[in-house]
């Protein structure tokens, strides 16, 4: 039987029951879906740029998301599969070459270097292009830890310079809002996804193909 997961202190305090064993298993993980469409003439999306995008793989603490505020009970990821997966040798080589670490300096490097070259400039610790302080909203759900790694995130963003405006949504709003609008519209630039995980596989076409390819529509927007 493969079963949901428990939620983490629900699985913190079996673990101490006699009599009952508890199994880690991949059961769910969250991503950070981020919109990388184009501004409208004027403004500025810092995610169009794929160096912006690509910093912020270096401004997320994983670990201590993985070890405080899921209690021990997560695992970090760097990519759509993780070292639990069979198919983790396919890309092992590649995610040592990018040397993904916890680094916000480097983060900011990357993000200076791409900003600036955009025509944006650096106001006391905020980023403005055409004299207005660039906003991102992101939506953050608060059913499970998703509203602490997003409050997480908020922080991050703001040491990088942007202004997080939080949007706190259930399942529903934040899933027509994300999925069902056109990312032009930029009724978001950043989302707290979740996802089920189901039994394992040899290799893990979907995750990849939903996640980095165009053909199957699940782009942002999904449209």
């Amino acid at each position: 039987m493969y079963a949901f997961s428990l939620k983490t202190e629900a699985a913190r305090q079996l673990k101490d029951v006699s009599g009952v064993k508890v199994y880690e298993a991949p059961a769910s993980m969250i991503s950070l879906i981020l919109n990388p469409a184009p501004a409208p003439e004027g403004e500025l999306n810092p995610f169009s740029f794929r160096d912006v995008r690509f910093a912020l793989q270096f401004a997320v603490n994983r670990q201590f998301i993985a070890q405080e505020i899921y209690k021990g009970l997560a695992e970090p990821m760097l990519v759509q599969v993780g070292f639990f997966d069979f198919d983790y040798l396919t890309v092992y080589d590649q995610v040592k070459e990018l040397d993904i670490t916890y680094d916000p300096e480097f983060a900011r490097e990357l993000v200076t270097t791409a900003m600036t070259g955009a025509g944006a400039a650096l106001q006391d610790g905020t980023w403005y292009y055409n004299d207005r302080p660039i906003q991102l909203k992101f939506i953050i759900r608060v059913e499970d830890e998703r509203r602490e790694v997003g409050n997480l995130i908020k922080g991050a963003l703001e040491k990088l310079g942007f202004q997080a405006i939080p949007l706190y949504h259930n399942f529903a709003t934040a899933i027509q809002n994300v999925y069902g609008s056109d990312p032009q519209l930029f009724q978001w630039h950043l989302y707290t996804e979740g996802w089920g995980r189901g039994s394992a596989e040899r290799y893990d076409y979907g995750t990849i193909n939903s996640m980095a390819a165009p053909w199957l529509g699940n782009m942002p927007g999904w449209q």
